[in-house]
């Protein structure tokens, strides 16, 4: 075999080993993590929260060209809130808290994750009122 052939096999053989890498820690899902945006909510009826499912990669980060279907059940404090939106194909939860205070309780499955998981959003009571 001559060297310039030898050349291209080294080089194919990095590709590969390069995309199989990629693939595999990049873009492939290992965890499906939810991220509650703001943390708590005020019995004003204009606050909102948003919950988003989160496919992680090999080295923790969102992974790569890829999103994570997730379905939500609210299992408790369902009269608190008001469901905007719920985008299950992206993941996607909006919430808006209703005028009482308490906690919501939802339960986040993935068609990713094994086991479903638990969120908890509290709603606090508005003490500050403008009266105009």
């Amino acid at each position: 075999m001559n060297r310039r052939a030898s050349i291209y096999i080294i080089i194919i053989l990095i590709l590969f080993i390069a995309a199989f890498a990629v693939h595999n820690y990049l873009v492939s899902i290992y965890e499906v993590i939810y991220r509650v945006d703001p943390k708590a909510l005020y019995a004003d009826n204009k606050s909102k929260v948003t919950v988003m499912a989160i496919p992680l990669n090999g080295l923790g980060g969102k992974a790569l060209f890829r999103k994570a279907e997730a379905s939500y059940t609210i299992t408790e404090g369902n009269d608190l809130v008001l469901v905007i939106k719920n985008d299950e194909t992206n993941g996607i939860l909006v919430l808006q808290a209703k005028d009482k205070a308490g906690t919501v309780r939802i339960k986040a499955k993935s068609r990713l994750a094994l086991l479903p998981s638990p969120i908890t959003v509290n709603i606090y009571p508005n003490l500050v009122e403008v009266k105009h």
